[in-house]
């Protein structure tokens, strides 16, 4: 086999608690291990197996590549396990491994290559399956295996599938002389070189020429030469006879009648073949039919060969020649016919012809099938129990099927290629059955295991039995029906097979199949069902010695090599196989890595059933794992038998194995140790390629470890157990937070002792302890955390202490004193944890895996809560709001108001209540924020802790206890999360303790605050021009072309304002008169910009009449606008541009800035003095109920004025004010005629009616003519 290795680092990453050294190393010491060396380049490693005898104790290595480069040879080396250096010493067994009676080739032989025990522990078996015989030309492949003595010396070799060569074979040469047979020198070397590769002798084959033309000649008969080389000297010398006819059927005749006659050297029984050469068609076909027949009834095997040249040379058609040549070769004509185009050409063929002459030799058949020639005999090998008879896998038997042979000395049974036909569906010839053997015991019966690790490419594991000597089985005899699973069935009274019972057959078929195994059970889709016992096709009765097939697995990806390891496994030594282990080395990991994979399957009477995997190495790299697998016959001492695991790829192709320990009657799949070989010596390669574990080499009662690898063995030593337990006393058995009676640094605290004890007891029985430990003690090992303060220290004034002792059977005490800490509980029980580990990993013995190294105990706090030590407390919570939480309104929430503050009080009215907190849960829209504690003179202490992921805030009040009528008082204070805004805060408060609560109705309080929120948006603007005066005489566009025919350009810019409060989507209207109540227009949007571009868009329709693309005549009417102050969407009509302002973060600005035309005509039109052309704005938000404007609302304006326009008095004012002089033009009469003023004035005035008027009355008259 040949490695192509290819791996990654395995790194092992160990989280440790404490200093104490931790590993995974069990009682497989590596500490003083032996490492032998031997050639790397002669593979020497690649097997090992322990052996004693009366002069020590040995490792014994496979070197199968020893002598490499010249050869292959192989050897066994004998390392001494007591012995002083670490060389090994060849045994030197290669030549001396062979087999007297044939021609041995050992040049390639790989001995070593398989190496196990035999019956006798001081004896064991070394094979070579390569190890070949010649055969004339021809190199067979049998195998050859040997035991060796205790004297290292190798006692008679055996190959049981050796090949009888040629045997008596007489061979006849018919030969065409005629003319036509040119040139001549070439027909000679042809023969020459057939014979050359014929296994000339008087015992073997013996040749005979005759040459024809018209009339045949005897050159030389059978008898003539005894000697390869006298024959081929006297073929050289053959002339050609000549003869212008080719009479080839009289001179076969002649052949069969002269040639194979006793007196002519014919011996009886010899195989009778005969070779025919010509290169033209016969003058005497008639006699072809006749000839042919007497030649079948004669049993001559003939090979026709046609030589073409003379036919090529004149251009004939050699169709007819080809044809006679087919009809005298004996049948399949494909492998007794050839053809060649010019006698030259027939030392092409020289070495072929001989090579299928001498098959007939090997076969007797001819038909080119390969049986055992190339079986490799040897390839495994495995001891059986009961039989005393050597189990031997042939790989290479029948091309490469496989097959396994049963060794005796007495005998050796190889089955026929149909024995496992059937089971392995071989269509490739390729399932290498035999690959691995092994046998499984039931208590009364032995099964026989063999691996085909390329049956069907994914492996296949068959468990079968023998039926030995034609003893009967019975097959199901309730049903008569398809036998389905079902095993042999047992003698119910002997408990052993049945034997001598008839054969029960198909009671539906009755029909007996010739020549197949019984299959009872197969764990795949093809499994046979109903076949009954097999027959011999030849005799009609049972056959006696075949394999019944029980059973098969199949292995579950390709190319794994499911069953090239098997290896039995008696879990709880009960004489009984629990388990097969079955190795898949090359089985590829989801990360396309060769990891490997070892298949754990249970066995009940020759059934297999699938029991997981055992878990080895990382996914992640080559590892390889699983190929070799050891049994263990009980390594840790636990009364059952433990497993090793090679995986010689992993750690960079430097190799691991692994521990896996026995459990009842299966094995435990995570292991118990793991050993890298570059921790024992950096330069091993494919540590673990092999494996032995039987027996215990240095006589302290524990089987012992070898190993091998790359050029080197590793012999590792077990080591004993020691099983520690731990117990703790505590002294006084509860803590009394009241009781302190100890003073660390000046202050009274409570304290207690502790006495740790340790007891061992250890395997082997035999002395070999004290074991030497570094114990470590930890107080509240669980509750670790940077906020956590111990509550307990040892006089290191630390929580933990560690020490180093020995642990004799006699056991060890050793009492510490503990100190109690203020902590914030005081109720639980404080805890100790005691940890052990060896001072040194490498000692021995070390401690046992499988039990404890660590334990926990508990001292309690004592409750002063009565002799019945249960406490009844009743505690009450009351909550009240601050005095910003406004009690019936909405609660405004801004960066200047966003606090909510709660006032917490718990009372207790009953026992004391220990470990009391305040469970105060919040949702998303707050965060905790502070508490205001009692007042340092109060001795209640409250501290609070939050959890922010789960919202929650845990307070301990008054810890340790609140006692009988004890109030404690707190303020906790929340901030609003400005980011997570919800319409209702809650906030809920439990309160709880380790005390039994009488009343818990009273322990909670839920408080909802209904919010919204200062959105803080402002919304300012600037616009250009602020004023405009248009002219009475101001001359209008009758037709537009341009915005500039409209009038002037009024623009404004708004901006939008967050604060503190980021707003995902706000609504912004624009509404800008578009024109009169009379339809007169207003103002003309031309361009709306926004900013930023992504965040704000606008809908809006600009330039509607495509001013600039189209002319537009507009018409104006004359509107009075003189009481119209203010043009707006009240006293006119609006345009209205919504906005949508998006993703609005703190403190962030966004602008719209519009663009317009005022309509002149409309103003010129127009009656009016002054008025003002108004822009209102509106602003909400997508939750205007949860997010609050304050200023949602703004307007501004241009002011236009139209000066020369004569103002109008309204009609109203003109009735108003004649009624109010009329009414004081009465009262000032009424006031002068009182005063006496008519009385004097009015006789002047009699008097003088008609002087001329004065300058008053003039202005009067004038005003009233006006």
């Amino acid at each position: 086999m040949e490695f192509n290795p290819t791996s990654t680092v395995l790194t092992l990453l160990l989280i440790q608690s404490w200093c104490v050294p931790q590993s995974l190393s069990f009682n497989v010491g590596t500490a003083g291990a032996k490492v032998f060396s031997g050639p790397a380049t002669e593979e020497f490693g690649y097997t090992v197996h322990q052996f004693k005898n009366h002069l020590g104790k040995w490792l014994l290595v496979g070197s199968p590549w020893s002598g490499y480069k010249q050869d292959r040879k192989g050897d066994l080396y004998k390392c001494e396990i007591t012995g002083s250096t670490s060389n090994c010493q060849r045994l030197n067994l290669q030549n001396l491994v062979t087999i007297s009676t044939v021609k041995n080739i050992n040049v390639n032989m790989s001995l070593g290559l398989t190496l196990t025990h035999t019956a006798t522990e001081d004896k064991f078996i070394t094979c070579g399956p390569l190890w070949a015989q010649k055969c004339g030309s021809q190199y067979y492949y049998p195998g050859i295996c040997a035991e060796v003595s205790p004297l290292f010396k190798p006692l008679p070799a055996f190959s049981p599938a050796l090949q009888t060569c040629g045997g008596p074979m007489d061979v006849a040469i018919v030969l065409d002389g005629s003319n036509s047979i040119y040139p001549w020198p070439p027909v000679v070397d042809f023969l020459k070189k057939l014979l050359e590769n014929l296994d000339i002798g008087p015992d073997n084959t013996q040749v005979t020429i005759i040459q024809y033309g018209v009339d045949p000649f005897i050159e030389f008969h059978l008898n003539a030469h005894k000697t390869k080389q006298s024959m081929i000297t006297a073929a050289a010398k053959i002339p050609q006879r000549q003869g212008l006819e080719t009479n080839t059927f009289r001179a076969i005749e002649f052949a069969r009648k002269q040639a194979f006659l006793p007196e002519n050297g014919a011996r009886p029984g010899a195989s009778k073949v005969m070779v025919v050469v010509t290169d033209g068609e016969s003058h005497d076909k008639n006699l072809r039919d006749d000839v042919i027949r007497k030649c079948e009834t004669d049993r001559i095997t003939r090979f026709g060969i046609a030589v073409l040249g003379y036919y090529i040379r004149n251009d004939i058609d050699t169709k007819n020649l080809v044809d006679e040549i087919k009809s005298i070769a004996s049948t399949p004509t494909d492998r007794y016919f050839f053809n060649v185009s010019a006698e030259e050409a027939l030392l092409e063929i020289a070495g072929s012809l001989g090579d299928r002459i001498f098959n007939i030799e090997g076969t007797g058949k001819g038909d080119g099938d390969f049986q055992m020639e190339m079986s490799q005999v040897g390839f495994s090998a495995h001891q059986t129990k009961k039989q005393n008879m050597i189990m031997l896998g042939a790989v290479g038997a029948y091309s490469w099927s496989g097959t396994v042979v049963h060794y005796t000395s007495q005998k050796s049974d190889i089955f026929p290629q149909t024995a496992f036909q059937t089971i392995l569906q071989d269509k490739n010839h390729s399932s290498l059955l035999g690959y691995s053997v092994t046998t499984l015991n039931d208590g009364t019966m032995e099964y026989y295991v063999a691996g085909a690790p390329r049956s069907n490419h994914t492996g296949q594991v068959i468990v079968y039995t023998i039926n030995a000597k034609g003893q009967p089985i019975v097959l199901d005899s309730q049903r008569g029906d398809q036998v389905r699973g079902h095993p042999i069935v047992l003698d119910s009274q002997r408990g052993d097979q049945v034997r001598g019972q008839p054969i029960v057959l198909d009671s539906q078929r009755g029909d007996q199949v010739r020549g197949q195994p019984i299959v009872l059970d197969s764990q795949r889709g093809d499994q046979v069902r109903g076949h009954p016992i097999v027959l011999d096709s030849q005799r009609g009765d049972q056959v006696r010695g075949q394999p019944i097939v029980l059973d098969s697995q199949r292995g579950d990806q390709i190319g794994s090599y499911y069953g090239s390891v098997l290896c039995p496994l008696d879990v709880d030594k009960d004489g009984v196989s629990d388990l097969l282990l079955v190795g898949a080395p090359m089985f590829m990991s989801e990360h396309k890595k060769e990891n490997g994979k070892v298949y754990l399957l249970t066995f009940t009477k020759g059934i297999l059933s699938d029991q997981g995997v055992l878990k080895g190495p990382s996914p992640a790299e080559n590892a390889r794992f699983g190929m070799s697998i050891s049994a263990v016959l009980d390594l840790n001492m636990d009364g059952y038998s433990d497993v090793v695991v090679g995986a010689p790829l992993e750690d960079d192709n430097r190799g691991v194995i692994y521990v896996f320990n026995g459990d009842k009657k299966t094995l435990r799949t995570e292991y118990s140790q793991r050993i890298l070989g570059s921790k024992l010596d950096p330069l091993l390669q494919y540590f673990g390629r092999s494996l032995d574990t039987s027996s215990d080499l240095n006589d302290d009662t524990i089987p012992d470890v070898s190993v091998g690898a790359y050029g080197k063995v590793v012999q590792l030593w077990s080591r004993g157990v020691a099983i520690v337990t731990a117990s703790v006393t505590f002294n006084p058995d509860k803590i009394s937070i009241l009781s302190k009676k100890c003073v660390v640094n000046g202050k009274r605290t409570s304290c207690f002792n502790t006495e740790v004890c340790f007891s061992a007891t250890f395997k082997p029985k035999n002395p070999v302890g004290p074991v030497a430990l570094r114990y470590n003690l930890t107080l509240d090992a669980d509750l670790q955390g940077s906020r956590f303060t111990s509550r307990g220290q040892f006089k290191n004034s630390e929580r933990s202490i560690q020490a180093d002792i020995k642990v004799s059977p006699m056991g060890f005490c050793d009492t510490l004193e503990v100190f109690v800490q203020e902590a914030p509980d005081l109720v639980n029980s404080i805890g100790l944890r005691v940890e052990i580990a060896l001072q040194d990993p490498d000692s021995s013995p070390v401690l046992d895996v499988l039990s404890p190294n660590a334990w926990q105990f508990f001292i309690p706090f004592s409750k002063e809560c009565g002799s019945d030590e249960v406490c009844d407390s009743d505690l009450e919570l009351s909550v009240k709001k601050g005095q910003m939480i406004p009690s019936s309104s909405k609660m405004l929430i801004s960066l200047k108001n966003k606090r909510l503050s709660f006032t917490v009080s718990v009372v207790n009215k009953k026992e004391n209540a220990y470990n009391t907190r305040v469970i105060v849960k919040y949702s998303k829209n707050l965060f905790y924020a502070s508490i205001t504690p009692p007042s340092e003179s109060n001795e209640e202490k409250v501290e609070c802790t939050s959890t922010q992921e789960s919202y929650a805030v845990l307070c301990r009040v008054g810890y340790p206890v609140i006692g009988p009528n004890q109030k404690v008082s707190f303020e906790i204070n929340f901030d609003f999360n400005l980011l997570e805004r919800q319409p209702i805060a809650d906030v809920r408060f439990e309160v709880l303790s380790d005390s039994t609560e009488a009343d818990m109705s009273d322990n909670h309080v839920l408080l909802s605050i209904p919010v919204h929120y200062d959105s803080e948006i402002t919304v300012s603007w600037k616009m250009d021009p602020e004023f405009y005066v248009i002219e009475a005489n101001h001359e209008v566009k009758t037709t537009v072309n341009t915005f500039d025919d409209i009038g002037p350009e009024f623009k404004f810019s708004l901006k939008v304002s967050t604060g503190n409060l980021p707003i995902s989507l706000a609504y912004f209207t624009v509404s800008m008169p578009s024109t009169t109540s009379r339809g007169n227009p207003l103002l003309y949007i031309t361009g709306v910009t926004t900013a930023p571009a992504g965040d704000v868009t606008c809908d809006v329709t600009l330039n509607p009449l495509k001013i600039t693309q189209q002319p537009y005549t507009p018409t104006f009417s004359n509107e009075n606008l003189m009481s119209t102050e203010i043009l707006d969407c009240n006293t006119a009509k609006c345009q209205h541009m919504k906005c949508f302002l998006k993703d609005m973060q703190i403190k962030s600005a966004f602008f719209v800035n519009v663009t317009s035309r005022i309509w002149n005509g409309t103003f010129a039109a127009s009656t009016f003095q002054s008025t003002t052309l108004t822009v209102s704005t509106e602003i909400k938000t997508s939750e205007p109920e949860l997010l609050i404007i304050s200023n949602k609302h703004l307007t501004f304006g241009v002011t236009i004025s139209k000066p020369g326009e004569k103002g109008e008095v309204p009609v109203g004012i003109i009735v108003g004010s004649v009624i109010g002089g009329l009414l004081l033009l009465a009262l000032a009469i009424g006031l002068l005629w009182k005063l006496g003023f008519f009385n004097r004035k009015y006789q002047q005035l009699m008097k003088n009616p008609e002087e001329e008027e004065g300058p008053e009355t003039q202005g009067l008259q004038e005003n009233a003519a006006a």
